[in-house]
């Protein structure tokens, strides 16, 4: 995930920071998404979207 900067939350929540990477699982190439709350350290968001 530190391969990309993030940016603020696209969905609007207040202070959270979003990153989406390429990457692979299973042998499956995709895209990580991770939205989180830096100053809880709270993970709010994390999906792994394959590519079809």
């Amino acid at each position: 995930m530190s391969s990309q900067k993030p940016v603020t939350d696209p969905r609007g929540v207040p202070g959270a920071l979003r990153r989406d990477v390429e990457g692979t699982t299973n042998a499956s190439k995709g895209k990580y998404e991770l939205v989180i709350d830096p100053k809880t350290n709270t993970v709010l968001h994390f999906l792994f979207k394959s590519e079809k």
